[in-house]
């Protein structure tokens, strides 16, 4: 793509030197031969001047384009982790085979959660939600 670019602008420069450089009177003095190369110089360097300007216009798109969609990802990534994924609700256990202490542990990724301990009982109800 430079390369296509380079060529592009060094197409250009050569329509506007080579007519102008062609278009000499073989009379000219040596003063108005210079003084006409001095311009062509000039017009040349203000040429470079707005390609730069216009390269420095498009890097700071660039970075506005990027600092966009870095904010729009890490909105995204805010909103996932502000949302719960999982909804678990444990209602009760039945049967259970001796009287004990049951609770129920929950874990999903690094979250964990522990249910109420409910002591002595075979048919424990926590009745308890939670959002992962």
């Amino acid at each position: 793509m430079f390369n296509q670019e380079f060529k592009s602008f060094s197409k250009e420069i050569a329509d506007k030197i080579l007519p102008q450089l062609s278009s000499f009177d073989s009379k000219l003095s040596i003063e108005a031969f210079i003084s006409q190369i001095i311009n062509l110089e000039d017009t040349l360097h203000f040429q470079i001047q707005l390609d730069n300007e216009r390269i420095l216009d498009i890097q700071k798109k660039k970075l506005e384009y990027k600092s966009k969609i870095e904010e729009q990802t890490n909105n995204f990534r805010e909103d996932i982790l502000s949302n719960p994924l999982l909804y678990v609700n444990i209602l009760e256990a039945s049967n259970l085979e001796s009287n004990i202490d049951p609770f129920v542990k929950i874990q999903c990724g690094s979250e964990s959660y522990n249910t109420q301990v409910i002591r002595n009982s075979k048919n424990p109800m926590w009745n308890e939600s939670y959002k992962m």
